[in-house]
């Protein structure tokens, strides 16, 4: 429970630093890399790319690092993935 509210704070910040706009679901990197330096992941966030695919050669090998916010209790996930849509 405390990860969805984690990420409906950093999500709430985040539109207040965008007048009231969420962010967007793929552009063309997942709202969930938008949201990171919103959830204390300044660091992670500073190397993606935000302007590349998430799959783009210097964002792919991020996806495999591990964001406890986005850890689910719903079971085990593949590396990168998350139950969080």
């Amino acid at each position: 429970m405390n990860n969805l509210k984690i990420m409906s704070v950093g999500a709430h910040n985040y539109a207040d630093m965008r007048t009231g706009q969420l962010p967007p679901a793929q552009d063309p990197v997942s709202w969930r890399v938008h949201l990171l330096p919103h959830m204390e992941e300044d660091a992670l966030y500073a190397q993606f790319n935000v302007k590349e695919p998430w799959d783009g050669p210097r964002n792919r090998p991020l996806a495999s690092r591990l964001v406890k916010t986005y850890t689910s209790v719903g079971g085990p996930t593949a590396p990168g993935e998350t139950h969080y849509r």
